[in-house]
C-alpha cells in the first residue's frame, strides 16, 4: 500500500512541470499607486484641451522599463510632453512578479484632469517587449 501512494504521488509531481501562474494585474487601478498629473497652467491660460492615450511599460521593481509610449495624440505637443514627463516623473507603480503594461487615457478639459482612466486589462511584457522569457 505504501507503495501505491507515493507512486501517485510522484505522478502528480510530474504531471504539473509549469510554474504556477501570475497572479492576474487586473486592470492597472491597483498597479498604479501615485498619480499626480496637473493641467499646465500655460496651456490652462489658453484654453488648450484634449485628450492623450499612454502605454506605460513597468519592469518587476515598479520603475519605467522603458519610454512611455504614446497612443494617442491631443493633439497639441506640449500637452503630450507633459503628459509623458508626468509619468516619468511623478507616478508611481506596484512591483509585480515580472514586468508589465498598462495604458491610460487622461483627458484635460474645463480646467481639470479627468483619469487615468484605464484603456484595456494590464499584461505582462513579452519577451519580445521586454519582459522577461521566464
Amino acid at each position: 500500500e505504501p507503495e501505491a501512494a507515493s507512486a501517485e504521488v510522484e505522478e502528480e509531481a510530474s504531471a504539473k512541470p509549469a510554474p504556477p501562474p501570475l497572479p492576474p494585474l487586473g486592470n492597472g487601478r491597483g498597479m498604479l499607486m501615485v498619480n499626480h498629473t496637473s493641467y499646465p497652467k500655460d496651456l490652462l491660460n489658453k484654453g488648450i484641451e484634449g485628450v492623450v492615450r499612454i502605454r506605460i511599460f513597468i519592469n518587476e521593481e515598479g520603475t519605467l522599463a522603458k519610454e512611455p509610449e504614446l497612443i494617442m495624440s491631443s493633439g497639441h505637443i506640449k500637452l503630450d510632453e507633459h503628459c509623458l514627463l508626468t509619468i516619468k516623473r511623478l507616478w508611481k507603480f506596484k512591483p509585480a512578479p515580472k514586468p508589465y503594461q498598462l495604458s491610460v487615457e487622461l483627458s484635460f478639459t474645463n480646467d481639470e484632469v479627468e483619469g487615468p482612466r484605464f484603456l484595456e486589462e494590464t499584461t505582462y511584457l513579452s519577451p519580445e517587449e521586454g519582459g522577461t522569457s521566464e
